[in-house]
């Protein structure tokens, strides 16, 4: 008897573990983890003693809101999931859609309410997120650019965040809108990766209606038009040398990324090339920190 309840004990934590570590995968901990710190860089960047409470606030506002919007599209993309990523939860069947959708619907409410505490704008910021990953989910995914675009958006703006949590928002804008085109150019880049997947589901993407090649060709434009603006800082004295260090190593990794790349987004020798992105914008994060301090 004791045997058995300690066997049955074993299995219900092993069990709770599992459905934890599903959960995490569905959040995807990392892309959260990113918003919140573009948040806190987005303080820092105001250049005035931070306030970090309402900055941490905002930071967990863009973990539940990426979460959310993680959770939703999920929920939605079982088709193509089952063909581009088959390990997720959902089409692996260790989750259900119904659960995914509750799970987007806490932490949108979770989203919300924490971000009445970095003020008005954050609020409203936080409400647009939703609203447009919605929107992504629901309609804009198959418009070709237009779901780019509107991911891209979400994707950079904690950075406001983190600038609507202090006296002064508008040393934010910067880095908002170099982190958009890094953004921009992984949604197309990832558009490539999942051709087959999007074309099963009926999601015509740029990638789908126009082919590999033209979606490749159009993420090299976008990433080299962020190399040509990412030098502008420091040439204008926003950011020090640090900033222009890291952004030296950051346009020698694009470049590498863009003459690597093939047209069908296979064997480029770094894997696949939106998590290379995905690395990139890590770096960025540093390079706006030690931009300020070397300023």
């Amino acid at each position: 008897l004791g045997r058995t309840t300690m066997d049955g004990s074993s299995g219900l934590a092993l069990s709770s573990v599992s459905r934890l570590a599903t959960l995490l995968e569905l959040l995807r901990p990392f892309n959260g983890l990113m918003a919140a710190v573009a948040v806190l860089v987005g303080a820092f960047v105001s250049r005035s003693p931070v306030n970090w409470g309402p900055a941490l606030a905002g930071a967990a506002a863009a973990f539940a809101a990426a979460g959310a919007a993680n959770s939703l599209n999920d929920s939605l993309d079982a088709v193509s999931d089952g063909i581009n990523r088959p390990g997720r939860p959902i089409p692996s069947g260790r989750l259900s859609v119904v659960a995914a959708r509750w799970v987007a619907a806490v932490c949108s409410a979770a989203a919300i309410a924490l971000a009445t505490a970095v003020g008005p704008g954050g609020a409203a910021l936080v409400f647009a997120w939703l609203v447009l990953m919605a929107l992504y989910s629901v309609a804009w995914k198959g418009v070709p650019l237009l779901g780019n675009v509107a991911v891209a958006l979400v994707a950079s703006t904690p950075f406001l965040m983190g600038g609507f949590s202090q006296v002064n928002y508008l040393p934010a804008v910067m880095p908002c809108g170099l982190a958009f085109l890094v953004h921009l150019a992984r949604e197309m880049v990832k558009d490539v990766e999942d051709v087959e997947g999007d074309e099963a589901a009926g999601t015509r993407t740029f990638a789908v209606r126009l082919g590999a090649g033209a979606g490749l060709l159009a993420a090299r434009g976008v990433l080299l038009v962020l190399i040509g603006l990412a030098a502008l800082p420091f040439a204008f004295g926003v950011y020090g040398w640090g900033y222009a260090a890291v952004v030296g190593v950051i346009d020698i990794v694009l470049l590498w990324l863009m003459v690597s790349m093939r047209s069908d987004s296979k064997a480029t020798g770094l894997g696949r090339p939106s998590s290379v992105l995905k690395g990139v914008m890590a770096l960025g994060l540093v390079a706006f920190v030690v931009g300020v301090l070397t300023s």
